[in-house]
């Protein structure tokens, strides 16, 4: 485990941070505007691990069960303003298409990806 954390840390360049940045920004102000504030502080308190640099933590908590887990995950929510909720799959896309470039994606989170590119095609 200590090999994966150690092989994937370095990835997190600059640029690739501020990637990020942008993701979890727009998509943590798409559920605060949809009221969804619990959900949001999730997304958030992930961003404040990228901001303090804490690779670590950031990479364990954006492959975390409160983003990618069963009901109540992220992932999840329900967005009941249509094109609110074609951003939010838009960003959901774009942060797991990130964390698959960088070669921090974890398990179980490729077939989410689907799940979102079928739902923004209807």
């Amino acid at each position: 485990m200590f090999s994966f954390w150690k092989k994937n840390k370095d990835k997190l360049e600059e640029n690739r941070r501020e990637s990020f940045a942008i993701i979890l920004a727009n998509t943590a102000k798409i559920l605060e505007e949809a009221d969804l504030l619990k959900h949001a502080e999730i997304v958030s308190s992930i961003a404040k691990a990228l901001y303090i640099k804490d690779d670590k933590e950031f990479i364990k908590r954006i492959n975390g069960v409160e983003m990618w887990g069963g009901a109540g995950a992220v992932w999840e929510v329900y967005i009941d303003n249509k094109g609110a909720k074609k951003e939010f799959e838009k960003e959901m896309i774009r942060l797991i298409d990130l964390m698959e470039d960088v070669g921090i994606l974890g398990r179980g989170i490729k077939p989410i990806r689907k799940i979102f590119i079928n739902e923004s095609i209807k």
